[in-house]
């Protein structure tokens, strides 16, 4: 019998701070009768940061004024995309809400037509990076008068986009169009980091108009290192031998995970005081991706054989070193209750999938077991919309997954 008893259920995050929301409007002038964007992304403070927004709403108070058409992700994965469309000149608001923020209201002008081009109008967003993470940014390019107003184009207009330094900046699109009755086009862009302070400029130019930029500011990197987690101090190794090692990129000195600017090559070993011929040091590697924070592989312990075993990891790039002492063990018989234990890492909302934790299993007296049959095991989120995880299959003689 399998009593699954999560006694380590609630997952720690990246940062507990206070989220409000933060918005911005491509084109920053709403003209009647052509639609735009209103970016809407959580932040703190003036920061925005990577949370997504499940159960967003968005209402119009005025839809004689402003009509909300859509309401959807964007390809940055943590900015919702409201497509609205001006209906006639005036001011209104847009009531905003979510699960976990507190409602705002929005005001909203929408502007007559103007049908002079004068200039070029440059915007990213954002306008500032972390090393850390994230690393997509939005840059759009608008139609103005001298005023600041949005015109509309009378023919297609060809953008021409170039980064000042393509080591720390790359645009997606070089070449973007402003269709004819239009008034913005935009592009994607990907930063770089060095894990210095640096600044790229993307250069904006047009055919007849005066050449336009933007700076683009990437923050230093703080100290960082890789942590180890081995979840266990004791394992079976009457029947199976096999444990998980996980290591994770964190701020030095916090359980905050940093996304990797660059691959990261940790090296582990497995040593121990037994004598016995097949048994000596081992050594492997496990790599953490760029774009990813965590790495993970198994080790297989001496089998059978009781004592004590250290697992060393190092580092290059970040200087790291770190080590986690467990000892090996023989259970007479697996039979008995068994109880399934959950082991939460921290995480970060990527949008993408990620290793929140290990679950392993134990008998009534907490000494660790392994399974008699395939198991499948499931944990289950409060917060659903916020966060599926996968059943977990636990292998028959395996006493831990991940």
């Amino acid at each position: 019998m399998v009593i699954s008893s999560i006694f380590a259920a609630s997952l720690s995050y990246a940062q507990e701070s206070i989220l409000e929301f933060g918005t911005r409007s491509i084109p920053t002038k709403l003209v009647e009768g052509k639609e735009g964007i209103i970016q809407i992304f959580a932040t703190t403070g003036t920061s925005p940061v990577p949370e997504k927004l499940p159960g967003l709403t968005v209402t119009s108070l005025d839809s004689k004024i402003l009509r909300v058409l859509t309401v959807e992700n964007s390809e940055l994965g943590f900015v919702s995309e409201v497509i609205v469309k001006g209906i006639k000149a005036g001011t209104t608001k847009l009531f905003i809400a979510a699960p976990g923020f507190s409602s705002v209201e929005l005001p909203i002008t929408i502007y007559g037509n103007v049908l002079n081009q004068e200039k070029l109008l440059v915007k990213t967003i954002p306008t500032s990076f972390s090393s850390e993470g994230p690393f997509k940014g939005l840059i759009y390019v608008e139609l103005v008068d001298e005023d600041g107003f949005p015109v509309k184009a009378n023919k297609d207009i060809d953008i021409f986009l170039a980064a000042s330094n393509t080591n720390l900046l790359n645009i997606f699109q070089e070449n973007i169009v402003i269709k004819q009755d239009d008034y913005f086009a935009g592009t994607h862009f990907e930063i770089k980091p060095t894990g210095n302070t640096e600044t790229a400029r993307i250069y904006v130019t047009a055919e007849d108009m005066e050449a336009r930029s933007a700076d683009i500011t990437i923050d230093k990197l703080e100290d960082l290192e890789v942590e180890l987690y081995f979840f266990r101090d004791n394992v079976d190794v009457g029947a199976s031998a096999i444990g998980n090692i996980i290591v994770q990129l964190q701020k030095d000195n916090t359980d905050e995970p940093v996304l990797a600017t660059q691959d990261i090559l940790v090296k582990y070993k497995l040593t121990n005081d037994f004598t016995i011929n097949q048994v000596g040091e081992k050594t492997s590697t496990i790599k953490i991706r760029r774009g990813d924070y965590w790495g993970s592989d198994t080790v297989t312990f001496p089998a059978k054989l009781v004592g004590e075993h250290t697992i060393t990891i190092s580092s290059a790039e970040p200087l790291s070193l770190a080590t986690k002492t467990v000892r090996t063990v023989t259970q007479e018989n697996n039979t008995g209750n068994k109880f399934v234990k959950f082991n939460a890492l921290p995480i970060l909302a990527t949008g993408e999938k990620e290793l929140i934790g290990m679950i392993h299993l134990e008998d009534a007296s907490g000494a660790p077991i392994v399974a008699d049959d395939n198991l499948e095991i499931e944990i289950n989120s409060s917060e659903s919309d916020f966060l599926s995880i996968d059943t977990v299959f636990l292998p028959n003689g395996r006493g831990s997954a991940l």
